[in-house]
């Protein structure tokens, strides 16, 4: 009952623990793909913004009172003055001639300054019209005020512009401050005021921090960064400089339209733990709400644990008489529910099932008994004549014919040794896994010839009659010669011990569908029903008379289905009965013509 119980608990616990991961688990992600949708809405509004500004400049470059030659140089001034207090973000508006020249800017700053080595001048004449952030020291002085602590830093706009035949008159170029930058970082920031110690990173292509806190202004504070390999956009846990780990979410800016963008990164960051707050609370409660229902389970599970123990007691005491041998069934127990009828009837079937296995292991020690009768019988069979030749080649002088005679006679009965030894050096081999194929295409119709010469002695001694029905044309299988000749012969050898005398035996060859089919045939004393189920098993021979002279330790057909199967093929057996006769079958897959030929 307190191992259930305590099981329980731990389950639920586990449980609990699992479902904890995964609400955390996603809140995270929730509060990650925030951050990282508030990247992407500043990124875009830059992207949008950016782009507004470089069309304005295309525009006013393309208008004609700017490259026209009836507008002075005094209304041009006028123009871009009134443009910059319309948008007070451009920090310098000003037209150069080809050679880079101020002619005209708002408010005349650097009017008459050759501006051809500055990147925007050569840029716009490349067909770049934007130029990343950097700081401009002559504008700076003249535009930054003296108790300004940052340096001013802008992003160039700057457009060539034609004259009336339609040739580069000069460029068109502006400073853009950062300005309207932090407006936009501003506005997309405002959902996140009521969160504490939420940043905003931007980032130029080299990482360098281009607007955030003034302490990271010019740093590279990732120090291993994540995200520019894991796409545009998302989220990650990046550490920084200052040895802190913060939730950041990102997105890289893409451009918009025409502009090409500057390939900057926004980056909205929080310390990972203030950003896993929420997450940390809801693990709280998942916990306890856990522990208060493993409590729950723990109680109802000894309840349970009580009700379960008494019928497993009664099953237990019932199966400890039927070990016992006081009765033979486990009987049904009263008011058992039903997973104890159902434990109740698997026992039962147990116990079938080990009488019926004991019963086979009884079989099985009494086959392993007459085969090791058969076996000495079979040894002493050629041991007694062998013994008898050396007795007589030692004790008299015998003449050459009687000495050809002793040694064809020991010759021999060591052959019928050597076969016997053979026999079971085979299945052991088969048995072990230990044989190995030598697979050639074989014309089954030669290894039948084969298997038959070899039989025939044994089938004339007794006036039987082999009949070979092998047709024209060839039976090819990939096959190791040696072993099908092996098992045809077991097979043929098997037929003439249990057909009498003057009888007949039938070897037939056919070949349907993608298969070669030999069948042996005989009309002796036939097979019972429970022989065919163990035909094939090590050490079965029927109770059936039998010619000793010939042998046998009751191992062939176990050894010749094996040989068979190692082949990719079948060897079945069938019998209508007593005096019936049997036939065995073997099915091999069959060699096409031109595999035949591919394989020789």
């Amino acid at each position: 009952m307190l191992l259930l119980s305590g099981l329980v608990l731990l389950i639920t616990l586990v449980l609990a623990g699992v479902l904890d991961r995964l609400f955390t688990q996603r809140e995270e992600a929730d509060i990650g793909q925030q951050f990282a949708e508030l990247a992407i809405q500043a990124t875009d509004k830059l992207d949008r913004s950016l782009f507004e500004r470089v069309r304005e400049v295309q525009l006013l470059a393309n208008q004609a009172g700017l490259a026209g030659t009836a507008s002075t140089l005094d209304d041009k001034r006028r123009l871009l003055e009134a443009m910059q207090t319309t948008y007070a973000y451009y920090a310098w508006l000003g037209i150069t001639d080809s050679e880079g020249k101020v002619l005209v800017s708002a408010n005349r700053l650097l009017e008459g300054v050759n501006v051809a080595h500055r990147p925007w001048f050569k840029n716009a004449l490349k067909g770049v019209h934007l130029t990343d952030v950097h700081e401009a020291a002559l504008l700076a002085r003249l535009l930054q005020p003296k108790d300004a602590k940052e340096p001013m830093r802008f992003i160039d706009v700057a457009f060539p512009y034609r004259d009336a035949q339609g040739r580069i008159a000069g460029v068109f170029g502006t400073h853009l401050s950062l300005a309207w930058a932090a407006d936009i970082e501003k506005s997309v920031m405002l959902p996140l005021l009521k969160r504490k110690q939420v940043q905003t990173l931007i980032l130029g292509k080299d990482m360098a921090v281009i607007m955030g806190p003034k302490a990271l202004i010019g740093t590279r504070p990732l120090q291993n960064p994540a995200f520019p390999a894991s796409g545009a956009s998302g989220y990650a846990v990046e550490r920084f400089g200052d040895g802190k780990t913060y939730l950041a979410g990102y997105s890289k800016s893409q451009g918009h339209s025409f502009s090409p963008g500057l390939g900057w990164t926004v980056m909205v960051i929080q310390d990972l733990g203030a950003a896993y707050a929420p997450v940390a609370e809801l693990r709280y409660q998942v916990l306890m709400s856990g522990v208060c229902i493993a409590a729950l389970f723990a109680v109802l599970a000894l309840w349970l644990a009580g009700r379960t123990s008494r019928p497993l007691d009664l099953l237990a005491a019932s199966a400890g008489r039927v070990e016992a041998g006081d009765i033979d069934d486990i009987a049904p127990i009263p008011g058992a529910y039903r997973e104890i009828g159902v434990l109740r009837t698997s026992l039962q079937s147990l116990l079938k099932k080990l009488k019926a296995r004991e019963s086979a292991m009884v079989q099985a020690d009494r086959r392993k008994d007459e085969f090791l009768a058969t076996l000495a019988h079979e040894l002493r069979n050629p041991l007694a004549p062998i013994s008898s030749a050396a007795d007589l080649l030692r004790m008299a002088r015998a003449d050459e014919a009687q000495q050809r005679r002793l040694g064809e006679m020991i010759g021999r009965q060591t052959r019928h040794m050597t076969g016997l030894v053979d026999d079971l050096l085979d299945v052991s081999r088969v048995t072990r896994g230990e044989i190995a194929l030598d697979l050639r295409p074989v014309d089954l119709r030669e290894a039948i010839a084969e298997a038959v010469e070899q039989v025939a002695p044994l089938a004339a001694a007794k006036s039987q009659g082999i009949e070979t029905q092998a047709g024209a044309g060839p039976a090819m299988v990939m096959g190791d010669r040696k072993r099908l000749v092996q098992v045809l012969a077991n097979l043929l050898n098997n037929a003439t011990k249990y057909t009498p005398a003057g009888g007949r035996i039938a070897v037939e060859l056919s070949m349907p569908a993608e298969r070669v089919v030999l069948a042996v045939r005989d009309n002796g004393i036939g097979m019972s029903a429970d022989l065919m189920e163990h035909a094939f098993e090590l050490f079965t021979q029927e109770t059936r008379k039998t010619d000793r002279s010939l042998g046998g330790l009751g191992v062939g057909l176990a050894l010749s289905k094996r040989l068979v199967e190692l082949h990719g093929g079948a060897l079945s057996v069938c019998s209508e009965g007593k005096d019936q006769g049997s036939t065995f079958v073997v099915s091999l897959p069959a060699l096409a013509e031109a595999e035949a030929e591919l394989a020789v």
